[in-house]
């Protein structure tokens, strides 16, 4: 007793007191001291089913209520899941331990530790995962990686979170320091110093930020895809980056590529910036391809480098990815070697850079240019950024570009046992200050340069304040700065401004850097505010407002793309405000200047787009500009729908928020909101409140992506997951998942694009299995589509002639495939439907795989009589065919004038008509006199005894003044 009070004189009360707990607690073998188990939510994902629990020691009941509640996987904070979790594993068999160590509650959590606990949340969150945390009474140990949890994932603050933490905690004075340690978790997670001096080596003594470091499994990316076991991280401190190992990569491409990247600040890793930066053979994709391979060639905390190893054909593809301690690039560096007998000629290999979001900045020099040779080139990279964030590709070996300036590509020959080497670097900025991507390609090429600098006014410090350098008329980069700038630009003459977000840009200053080493300066410390400027947009007759669009044709347009817009359109709050308000209003600011707008409201299919020329005098802070717009014609009075049949979001490579596509769509004039993003739904809940609160129909459905064709189905259930990789799937298993979706509709898109079905079942018969071309003979497709933005609408028209001249009951569709409507137009191609009775997305489906309606660019059709409905059928005796006349009549009408009207038919006696196509001209009506929008027209088939099979066809092909077109689908003539 004496030994043991000698002790005891050593401790202070406080700890005597939590030795006699800690002893009382050891011997438990109930949750009676802890609450009934302690067993709360901490939080939950309603849209993902991700949930997370956290709990005391469980006895058998709680373990079945961890099952009841979905809980899969748990971590035991105590290390005694023997005693608990294994011990009434027979209650709960789906549940799994997936960590079991005794933490010391005194021992401040490190960056390890951290670290696996952020891996295994975002699997859980992205998995749609319900998981637990517990210790012995879910107080300390428990509490503390739960206030973790709270503050990184819940933007708790640290008091909150302390306060959340007492509420559920118990004997909370045996671990006073647990409070103090939340404190130096919340500096922990905004990368600062610790609150706790003494506990900050043991937060960070096992990892070194600027380390390189390799991750296995779920991405810890925000928002990041790629969550398969296998898939690989690779992080420092500037960036982090996920390759697709397990995890599908977009598109149907080939697994090894990037498929999530980030910016890291402060030790936190950022929101995904990827859809994918990957290596491409010929313009798009390595398909055909039979394996690849991802490795882990090096891991260190100075370097650390992966190799992706693929086959294209007969060709070898591997490409090593290396980062550096401290570095914002990786280096690439990929190899073609030929191991085939066959030559492959002018083929465009390199690198591509497809981000999710933000604004693209093409190669300086190439304004413009969409695809084709870069000569003129200012420079070697391509840029993708938004305000907090940059990435960009150099590829010094590049003289091609293609997909609007987004892939570097060499334009080459491969012969047999012939290798290529290409070399280049994806570089990360934290901001959008591109003159860091000149700087890396001065210092990387030995560019003599000089240092262009000056200062903003304090007005304007917080305004994104910008420096801009043209070259040659051409913007050439760019400088952020706050109070001052600094840049280095290499010898040359430049004109340079300062804009700043809501300011005019400064005028232009010519500028010439002479000299290696010269410093030049220039300060801009005057700027204008923009001018406000209001369109008041309502229907001319009704004087409704309209959901409209306006675009600035001419005028000064925003060089940086988050500072500025060139595409406005009506807000959502319209249709619910119609009783209130006079007009639609647009609101726009902008600089001082000359500008033409263009107006659209449903233009070029009810009405002409008005062309407005403004000039903005510098010294009015308003504008307003009242426009009244003529709908001349409304289709959905004679039960005729329009929609969009081919948009997109921005999952992937779409560039437009949900907001934006249904406002997008409305101004277009449409009738029916339609989505369908590569592989996923995912923006297809919130797109269905805006419509539901619109009073619209709307249906979401799904491209399905495999390299070799793309194709929608739909409708598909809100909460569905694509569960096949399209990579791998044959024609057969994607019909297959499209119709397991409850997709009612399956289509072929942009089928003789590069993407398309038959211009690559053209090239090799064994694509998606070799089934489509038998499977589409039994039917098992519903629509062929023509899509605007590859400008091949003819050649899917002339594809669905053959199939009808087969009697295949395959029906045409249109969509434009928009990924971006601040530079591309909703609806510029669209399917027309007829619906009887009141109009619901149900009734509209079954309509389109009738294959009553038609698609066009403008010209809008009538069918005047039942028998003249597209895809109806008139039966025809054939004993009494030459006595009998069929009369098929029509409503046209065209905004900008009608130019033709041509009555098509099948030819199915082999012969060559219509430029080699088997499809006979009938009749054509063509209109002389300019001017003419409206006509009724009537055609006289006599039907022919001669025909060799028992069902002809008839369609109509209008054209109007703009050259749109408008193609139908066929009315059938059966003979019995």
């Amino acid at each position: 007793m004496f030994y043991f009070i000698l002790f005891l004189r050593n401790f202070s009360l406080v700890t005597v007191v939590a030795l006699i707990f800690s002893f009382l607690f050891s011997s438990c073998t109930t949750t009676s001291f802890c609450r009934g188990g302690n067993f709360h939510l901490i939080d939950k994902d309603d849209k993902s089913g991700f949930a997370i629990y956290r709990s005391a020691w469980p006895d058998e009941n709680l373990i079945k209520e961890y099952c009841k509640q979905g809980i899969t996987e748990i971590m035991v904070l105590s290390g005694n899941s023997e005693s608990f979790e294994n011990k009434f594993k027979e209650v709960c068999p789906s549940l799994k331990v997936i960590y079991n160590e005794k933490q010391d509650p005194r021992t401040p959590l490190n960056a390890d530790f951290l670290n696996n606990f952020d891996q295994w949340i975002l699997q859980a969150k992205q998995s749609g995962k319900k998981v637990a945390i517990r210790c012995n009474c879910g107080s300390h140990r428990t509490g503390r990686l739960a206030a973790y949890y709270q503050m990184k994932y819940q933007n708790l603050t640290s008091s909150d979170a302390k306060a959340i933490l007492g509420k559920h905690g118990m004997w909370m004075f045996l671990y006073p320091d647990i409070y103090e340690q939340v404190d130096a978790l919340y500096d922990y997670i905004r990368g600062n110093s610790s609150s706790v001096k003494k506990d900050n080596k043991s937060f960070n003594k096992s990892f070194n930020k600027s380390d390189v470091k390799i991750l296995i499994g779920a991405t810890p990316i925000k928002d990041g895809v790629a969550i398969g076991e296998k898939d690989i991280t690779l992080l420092n401190d500037r960036l982090a980056v996920s390759f697709s190992v397990t995890s599908p990569s977009p598109w149907g491409v080939a697994r090894g590529g990037i498929i999530d990247a980030a910016i890291v600040e402060h030790g936190v890793i950022g929101k995904n910036h990827s859809s994918l930066i990957d290596f491409m053979p010929n313009n798009w994709s390595s398909w055909p391809t039979t394996y690849q391979r991802v490795e882990i060639v090096k891991d260190s905390a100075d370097e650390a480098i992966i190799k992706t190893t693929r086959d294209w054909n007969e060709i070898i593809l591997e490409t090593i990815f290396s980062l550096k301690r401290g570095d914002n690039k990786i280096h690439v560096i990929t190899t073609m070697t030929n191991n085939g007998s066959k030559i492959y000629s002018d083929i465009l290999s390199g690198y591509i850079l497809w981000t999710n979001g933000g604004y693209h900045f093409e190669t300086p020099g190439l304004k413009d240019l969409i695809k084709g040779p870069s000569t003129g080139a200012f420079a070697d990279w391509v840029i993708s950024y938004d305000r907090d964030w940059m990435i960009a590709i150099h590829a010094p070996f590049f003289d091609n570009i293609n997909y609007n300036a987004k892939d570097m590509y060499l334009k080459h020959t491969l012969i047999p046992a012939e290798k290529r080497t290409f070399e280049g670097w994806i570089q990360f900025e934290a901001n959008a200050d591109i003159s860091k991507v000149l700087a890396s390609e001065i210092e990387r090429k030995k560019i003599d340069y000089g240092i262009l600098e000056g200062k903003f006014p304090k007005s304007v410090n917080s305004k994104s304040p910008a420096i801009v350098v043209k070259k040659d008329g051409q913007i050439y980069t760019w400088c952020l700065g706050e109070s001052q700038y600094s840049l280095k630009l290499p010898i040359g003459k430049y004109r340079v401004y300062a804009v700043a977000d809501g300011f005019s840009p400064t005028k232009e200053v010519e500028l010439e850097i002479k000299n290696k080493g010269e410093k030049k300066r220039l300060d801009f410390l005057k700027f204008k505010k923009l001018i406000k400027v209001i369109f008041q947009i309502k229907d001319k007759i009704s004087k409704a407002p309209l959901f409209s669009k306006v675009t600035i044709e001419e005028g000064p347009k925003p060089a940086i793309g988050f500072l500025g817009k060139k595409t406005f359109f009506s807000e959502l709050n319209l249709h619910t405000n119609l009783n209130k308000r006079k007009s639609d209003e647009i609101i726009l600011f902008l600089p001082a200047g000359k500008y033409l707008f263009k107006l659209s409201s449903a233009g070029k299919f009810l009405s002409k787009d008005e062309l407005i020329k403004v000039d903005i005098d510098e010294k009015k802070k308003k504008i307003v500009i009242p426009v009244q717009i003529e709908n001349k014609i409304k289709p959905s009075e004679k039960k005729w729908y329009s929609a969009d049949l081919h948009h997109h979001s921005n999952i992937l490579d779409g560039m437009t928020s949900p907001k934006e596509l249904v406002r997008s769509q409305l101004a277009a004039g449409t009738d029916l909101i339609f989505i369908s993003d590569h592989d996923s739904i995912n923006n297809c809940k919130e797109i269905q409140q805006i419509v539901k609160n619109l009073k619209r129909m709307f249906i979401c459905g799904m491209e399905i992506s495999p390299s070799w064709g793309h194709f929608n189905a739909y409708p598909v259930k809100l909460g569905e997951k694509l569960k096949i990789n399209p990579a791998n799937s044959s024609f057969e298993e994607i019909i297959k998942e499209a119709r397991r979706m409850d997709a009612k509709i399956f289509s072929i898109n942009h089928p003789n694009a590069s993407t398309g079905y038959f211009f690559n079942i053209e090239k090799d018969s064994s694509v998606g299995g070799g089934q489509g071309v038998d499977k589409i003979g039994q039917q098992i497709i519903d629509l062929v589509e023509a899509n605007s933005f590859y400008g091949k609408v003819e050649d899917s028209v002339k594809r669905l002639y053959k199939f009808w001249n087969q009697n295949k009951q395959i029906y045409l569709v249109a969509g434009t495939d928009t990924h971006d409507v601040l530079n591309n137009d909703s609806g510029k191609i669209r399917t027309f439907v007829h619906i009887n009775g009141k109009a619901d997305e149900d009734k509209f489906i079954s309509s389109l795989k009738e294959g009553h309606s038609y698609v066009s660019f403008g010209p809008i059709i009538y069918p005047l009589s039942n028998q003249s409905m597209f895809g109806g059928k008139i039966i025809v005796e054939h004993s009494n065919s030459v006595n009998n006349s069929i009369i098929l009549d029509y409503s046209i009408f065209a905004v900008s004038g009608i130019k033709s009207i041509e009555l098509l038919s099948g030819n199915n006696q082999n012969k060559e008509s219509e430029k080699g196509i088997d499809v006979d001209v009938v009749e054509t009506i063509s209109i002389a006199e300019d001017g003419v929008t409206s006509k009724n027209v009537s055609f006289k088939i006599k039907p022919d005894t001669n025909t060799v099979a028992n069902t002809k066809w008839y369609s109509l092909r209008v054209k109007d003044n703009l050259s749109g077109f408008a193609w139908t689908n066929p009315i059938w003539i059966v003979f019995k």
